[in-house]
């Protein structure tokens, strides 16, 4: 049987692949005991589950059945029994025709038509600033040659633009990168991440704005500000400007005489940023509104295909559990939480159609409902641990407004390739691989040993009854697909923020 395991334990396999590779991972924040408490208690009335168990042999019948005795109803089948999506030939591409990935171009049925047209989305690239430059400019030039044929109107980065915030060669990357959107005009925003706000380690930490002392978060973002702040855009007619500390800003857009607001906030907004972009909502009640940010979803792969303890942690919003554990603690001393964000914030203005983030490598949307009856779209998008560092993969957001639809399209712009729903199977092995890694001390500890969970990683990484069954428990729901259509009612968002 295995152990029963604190869930803050389980929890801890985000250490050290929350946020890319842990180099600058800060010290470990302080574990609420209120919490543990909750969860144990929690995970108390759980039951053991084996790892290798199987069915119970059904009992012996007493006597045979009588002739004409009805027969038992079959058992309705689990979610993963009932699930048809994706046989065995997985990751099988769509037929584009004639379309050839080198084109460079998007297969004819993606384009944009008549009213459409692109929000492009910028997942977390750190690493590209950090070693890869080549896909970082091939991710802006790409947009910045495609951007007439294609319609595309805007550009979001959900923050961790660099890997080391005092790297000036890193920004420098960064800012020749955007250059060709800058030479372009097209308009832009970036949500600052916990890699971009780092000042410099050669200075005195400056923690006047409430933030904690932790060797690499300053109120200034020095470096953030001379590249991506307000100063940068004083003069661009659609930046509509910054909160006082020029770490959250918003950008206005109008398409077809229909008004878009871009709001940008810092990583765990603090209640001052917070209170700034309720009044840019406030005085734009007639826009469909973005929200970006950097941490607010996480997706750490331990589905209910996976045995007990380590299917406790469904993908949803940052809970205060998931703050507690593996350096992920609140940056700010008035920091919201995930939680906190959507009820106090997002819920309330009617007309935020959508929120975007990044900091946990994934691919993972939900819809939750706001306070106008309206579903909202939260969606995390990070490709960091991919060897290359993201694989120059980017979301493009195609609007339908005489459909009411939004599709959702990853791209690369170093293959040319349309990411196709499953293809991130096998990085997700190796996450959970990684996760296994930085957790074993714990897991040891719960008497889950190194060679029980390499036997489990092992069965999942070959061709079997549990491959499959991880991979639809992955999949099925169409949470993690990296192409989907979300319905969006354009008018009653924007009247709903009246």
């Amino acid at each position: 049987m295995i152990a029963r395991l604190p869930l803050a334990l389980a929890l801890a396999v985000c250490a050290t692949a929350c946020d890319d590779d842990g180099a600058d991972a800060a010290p470990d924040a302080p574990v609420d005991a209120a919490v543990h408490a909750s969860a144990d208690a929690a995970l108390d009335a759980a039951p053991d589950m084996a790892l290798d168990a199987a069915p119970d042999a059904a009992p012996e019948p007493d006597a045979a059945p009588e002739p004409d005795a009805a027969p038992e109803p079959d058992a309705a089948p689990g979610p993963l029994e009932s699930c048809e999506r994706w046989p065995a030939d997985r990751f099988e591409a769509e037929d584009w025709g004639e379309w050839l990935p080198e084109s460079g171009e998007l297969p004819p049925a993606l384009a944009p038509a008549d009213d459409e047209f692109i929000v492009a989305v910028l997942p977390d690239t750190q690493i590209y600033a950090q070693r890869e430059p080549d896909i970082f400019d091939s991710q802006l030039r790409w947009i910045a040659e495609n951007a007439e044929r294609y319609r595309i109107v805007f550009v979001s980065h959900v923050g961790d633009i660099v890997q080391n915030g005092n790297r000036l060669d890193q920004w420098a990357v960064a800012r020749a990168a955007y250059d060709w959107i800058d030479d372009i005009g097209l308009p832009h925003g970036e949500a600052i991440g916990s890699h971009d706000v780092t000042g410099g380690y050669d200075r005195e930490i400056d923690d006047s704005c409430g933030a904690r002392d932790r060797n690499r978060l300053d109120c200034e973002a020095l470096e953030f500000k001379q590249n991506f702040g307000p100063d940068r855009y004083a003069d661009a007619p659609w930046y509509g400007g910054s909160s006082p500390s020029g770490l959250s800003s918003y950008q206005r857009v109008e398409v077809d005489g229909m008004p878009l607001i871009f709001l940008h906030v810092a990583m765990d907004t603090p209640l001052p940023e917070l209170e700034w972009a309720g009044e840019v909502l406030d005085a734009h009640p007639g826009a469909l509104a973005h929200l970006t940010t950097h941490r607010y979803l996480f997706d750490y792969r331990l589905t209910d295909a996976l045995p007990y303890p380590l299917d406790v942690a469904p993908a949803g919003r940052f809970s205060a559990l998931v703050y507690n554990v593996g350096s992920q603690g609140l940056l700010y001393t008035e920091s919201v939480t995930a939680e906190v964000l959507f009820r106090d914030f997002v819920a309330r203005h009617g007309n935020i159609w959508a929120v975007h983030c990044g900091h946990v490598d994934a691919e993972f949307h939900q819809a939750s409902t706001n306070d106008a009856g309206l579903p909202v779209y939260e969606i995390l998008v990070d490709y960091q641990n991919l060897a290359d560092g993201g694989g120059g993969w980017l979301r493009l957001l195609k609007f339908a407004p005489a459909r009411d639809t939004v599709e959702v399209i990853s791209y690369s712009t170093t293959t040319g390739e349309i990411r196709v729903d499953g293809a991130g199977f096998d990085h997700s092995v190796e996450i959970l691989d990684d996760y296994r890694s930085a957790a074993q001390p714990f897991l040891d500890a719960a008497g889950l040993d190194e060679e029980t969970v390499e036997a489990l990683l092992a069965e999942v990484r070959m061709p079997g009854e549990l491959q499959d069954t991880y991979y639809r428990s992955l999949y099925c729901g169409g949470q993690r697909d990296s192409r989907f259509v979300l319905d969006v009612d354009f008018d009653a968002y924007i009247e709903a923020g009246r």
